[in-house]
């Protein structure tokens, strides 16, 4: 293994010299010209590749003796003789003390300690290697920004170092250093969930190693266990062992995801799911600022009577703990439109990130009492099938139940999504379509932290929401967001979702267009020209409220108009696109 790691190691180095050398021939003839659009892309080319060889390290590394079972390149049970560039090159090593994992795909060898399991399911994005003890994630990032540190500190680190959300949800800080392990350097931070239940890993342990250029190393250490020795020893053996090298091979997923229709449903809801599913036309919907207050009528009146045409889906939203909106499924039942349910986990309506967590207490088991009055809540008065969307964009960094708020672990989410399942399936609810729903990008743009991590499973999912929106660019200066067609963000979704949610159908839960920056209602005729592209997307409901500037001495500012009545012509471009699709109305009785 160690010869044949060599030769590859060297056929690997000339070839990028190789390349290195024909790129700098290139970039000579293109520096006639001062002003060649493709001066500055030579050079960073140059350099990244010059990066790459000076970090290129053999894994040449003494095998384990005795070790009882190895995994090899895509899951295979059995080990073969040369590593494959098509293949997911993985090795497991297990003796009676530690457990080695030497992954060439992603490019790391790291020892852990004894009879921890692999699950490289999400191997692309991140691997995993668990034990009742311990479980490890290990993904390899890169900073889009310089200045690695400060991304780092910002976008990973931000909320677990903030002493008031500690406090708030009992976690105790163990360590913040950063300390040298063997070859490497490491910001370590480690905290202790004082209130966690026994079985759940109350110790959490975040690590971060930089490499190369950009590219850093992320650890998270869960840890069942109140031996602080025993804690800081395995994760100092782990950190000391790691070695990075350059990679060789492809990353594949294991994953395969179809939905399994519940079997306690309701007749009507099975029948609605499968109108739904098997149509070829839009269902369409309608957020509006008023329907909160239960005034449907007076809501979308005015808008539906310009446009001759009633919107069968109602968008609402309610914040775990408070009532529904009193009357409005009633009144949606009356009217024959069905409701869209949206339910986050948030108790400051997400203005406060630092507050007590619904999501993590929730976790812990705290909060079951409130879910079940929810769910009593949803039996006593929707009556129809009905959209349930739990914990939206939760990949992102502005909700309480995001992941990265929420100790940096998705399987919190996960976890918290079934127990609420569970629960709802107790107090007999018969009528939810659950639809899971993470935002278009990932934000922080991590690869522990990407959509799929959070996807709680084929039993708990009927519908993929997928929710993007064209921002516009009033915050350009700010953020450097831009100005998006409908295809520009429903290409990107459709190409990262179909590979795994293909036999589902999907939801536009929400979404709009702004007028700062271009044409809305050139977008909006942009829009019905090329829905038919997306035959998964059967439902999509217009988000017809402005977004504020909250930013101090903006306060009160609309940054984004949304609003689908904004203009005579945005909503006559809506109304045009409706009479052309013609949708029919859905059959919910």
């Amino acid at each position: 293994m160690r010869k044949q790691k060599k030769s590859e190691l060297k056929n690997r180095i000339g070839l990028l010299i190789f390349i290195v050398l024909a790129i700098t021939v290139c970039a000579g003839c293109a520096l006639y010209s001062t002003n060649s659009p493709y001066v500055k892309k030579i050079k960073s080319t140059i350099r990244s590749i010059g990066t790459e060889l000076l970090s290129v390290r053999s894994l040449e590394y003494e095998p384990l003796e005795n070790a009882k079972s190895v995994l090899y390149a895509d899951n295979q049970k059995s080990k073969v003789e040369k590593l494959n560039p098509k293949k997911d090159n993985k090795i497991v090593e297990k003796t009676d003390n530690q457990t080695r994992l030497i992954d060439y795909c992603t490019g790391f060898l790291i020892d852990l300690p004894e009879n921890m399991e692999p699950d490289f399911s999400h191997s692309p994005n991140f691997v995993k290697m668990t034990s009742e003890f311990l479980d490890v994630t290990i993904s390899k990032e890169r900073s889009p920004y310089e200045d690695i540190d400060e991304y780092i500190a910002h976008y990973l680190n931000r909320f677990i170092t903030n002493e008031t959300l500690r406090k708030n949800n009992s976690i105790e800080l163990l360590e913040d250093s950063t300390s040298t392990y063997g070859k490497n350097t490491a910001r370590v931070i480690s905290v202790k969930i004082t209130d966690m239940p026994e079985d759940k890993k109350n110790v959490y342990t975040y690590a971060t190693i930089k490499t190369v250029d950009r590219e850093f190393f992320r650890f998270l250490f869960k840890f069942r266990s109140d031996s602080q020795d025993e804690i800081k020893q395995t994760t100092n053996t782990a950190l000391t062992s790691f070695v990075k090298c350059a990679s060789f091979g492809t990353a594949h997923y294991d994953l395969k995801f179809s939905p399994k229709q519940p079997d306690f449903w309701s007749r009507d809801t099975k029948k609605t799911y499968e109108t739904m599913t098997n149509h070829d036309d839009i269902f369409w919907g309608i957020f509006h600022a008023d329907v909160q207050a239960g005034k449907l009528d007076d809501a979308i009146a005015d808008i539906e009577e310009k446009i001759d045409f009633t919107f069968p889906v109602i968008l609402t939203y309610n914040h775990l703990g408070n009532p529904l909106a009193e009357g409005l499924a009633e009144k949606c039942a009356e009217q024959g439109r069905m409701l869209e349910l949206t339910v986050q986990m948030t108790e400051t309506n997400n203005e406060d990130l630092h507050c007590k967590s619904p999501l993590l207490e929730t976790y812990k088991g705290k909060y079951d009492d409130k879910i079940r009055a929810l769910a009593r809540d949803i039996k006593e008065n929707i009556k129809l099938p009905f959209f349930f969307r739990l914990n939206n964009e939760m990949n992102t960094d502005w909700t309480n139940y995001s992941g990265i708020i929420n100790l940096s672990d998705p399987e919190i989410y996960v976890e918290s999504w079934r127990r609420v399942y569970n629960i709802f399936k107790e107090e007999g609810v018969d009528n939810a379509i659950w639809v899971f729903n993470p935002n278009d990008r990932n934000y922080p743009p991590c690869n522990w932290n990407n959509f799929l991590a959070y996807y709680p499973g084929d039993e708990y999912v009927q519908m993929i929401g997928v929710t993007g929106y064209n921002t516009g660019t009033y915050f350009k200066n700010v953020t450097g967001e831009d100005w998006r067609s409908f295809t520009e963000i429903y290409d990107e979704v459709n190409e990262a979702y179909s590979p795994f949610f293909a036999d589902f159908p999907w939801i536009i839960t929400e979404f709009a267009s702004s007028s700062v920056g271009g044409n809305k209602p050139m977008w909006i005729n942009h829009m019905f020209k090329n829905l038919h592209k997306y035959p998964n997307i059967k439902v999509a409901v217009w988000f017809s409220a402005p977004d504020m500037d909250m930013r101090p001495g903006f306060e009160g500012k609309i940054s984004r108009p949304y609003m689908l009545d904004e203009t005579e012509e945005s909503l006559s471009a809506f109304g045009d696109g409706i009479k052309k699709t013609n949708p029919p109305q859905p059959k919910v009785k």
